[in-house]
């Protein structure tokens, strides 16, 4: 799940604006449908927090409940005040500054150790179009989740979800 801290309080040249959140939004709902996990947002201007209250109604019912505005995060119990930054408005109590030559480096990395894994697992899979993702990723096989279903004796959500999608042929 993604969680979003938008502050429109911010005035640095950094502050999101309207059209970059709107864009930034329409993303996160059309390429990653149900990922919101909460939304919070502070510091909202006046004209915006009314169009929110005019729209917020229409909104499906259980994304409407993972959006806060103006929340006390930490007072609210959203958020423990050891995992929110110290910065911008948020209040919490962990003090971080990023520092591109440090941190770049290790994400690319990371990144780069995760594609040889997956490509590796790809080719291990017979490297054809139409594998399935979650196989890929390093997720369970099918035959993992039914050993773990015959372990616990309890029924595993979506075991049968891990099939294999083989690409048409034609």
């Amino acid at each position: 799940n993604i969680a979003l801290f938008i502050n429109y309080g911010d005035k640095s040249p950094k502050a999101p604006s309207w059209s970059m959140s709107r864009n930034f939004l329409s993303i996160l709902q059309s390429h990653y449908p149900e990922r919101l996990g909460r939304a919070m947002v502070i510091n909202v201007p006046f004209l915006l927090n009314a169009f929110f209250k005019f729209i917020m109604p229409l909104v499906d019912p259980i994304t409407r409940d993972k959006v806060r505005f103006n929340p006390k995060v930490v007072q609210d119990g959203l958020i423990d005040n050891d995992k929110l930054l110290n910065v911008h408005g948020w209040g919490g109590g962990v003090d971080f500054e990023f520092k591109h030559e440090i941190y770049w480096k290790t994400m690319i990395e990371a990144c780069k150790t995760r594609r040889e894994e997956q490509m590796q697992r790809w080719k291990d899979l017979g490297g054809k179009i139409g594998e399935d993702e979650w196989l890929i990723k390093g997720g369970p096989t099918s035959s993992s989740l039914e050993t773990t279903a015959t372990a616990t004796e309890t029924p595993v959500v979506g075991a049968q979800a891990s099939a294999t999608v083989e690409p048409v042929q034609g």
